[in-house]
């Protein structure tokens, strides 16, 4: 590959990571975690300036009709996220040549958690907790240098 970019800056938890099959690990049924995840995703969309993930996790899963347990649930599933097929050897092929970046709408804890699950080493991780944006906004990316 050319290096015709210096860096690539990845999404983590859909790009990277299967986080959705986490989701639905921790809810009662893949059909109800995969409701709690689209609740999330719109609330995180709609609110722009950061509020705590891990708040939005748990009144999403109440919007959808389940105890903000679940959140706490879900918390402890994280370790279980795992990388798409691709991913890792995709990213080791173009740390050779670039710098390596994540962009994710998480908390700082949990995010280099997730990070971590890749083993891969990133030059930087920029959270939504960092940032204090949810992406789209523009501010989290421009802390990726």
């Amino acid at each position: 590959m050319s290096a015709r970019y210096q860096a690539v800056l990845f999404d983590l938890l859909t790009a990277l990571l299967d986080s959705w099959s986490v989701w639905e690990r921790a809810a009662p049924s893949p059909e109800r975690g995969r409701a709690w995840r689209a609740e999330y995703l719109r609330r995180t969309y709609a609110c722009g300036v950061y509020q705590p993930y891990e708040s939005l996790v748990a009144e999403a899963a109440e919007a959808v009709g389940l105890d903000a347990e679940y959140a706490n649930r879900l918390q402890a599933a994280w370790t279980m996220l795992e990388p798409w097929a691709d991913a890792v050897p995709t990213l080791c092929s173009l740390r050779a040549t670039h710098r390596l970046g994540i962009a994710t709408n998480c908390s700082e804890r949990l995010g280099r958690m997730a990070a971590d699950r890749l083993g891969v080493p990133f030059d930087v991780v920029v959270t939504a907790e960092r940032a204090q944006w949810y992406k789209p906004d523009p501010r989290q990316y421009r802390l990726a240098p």
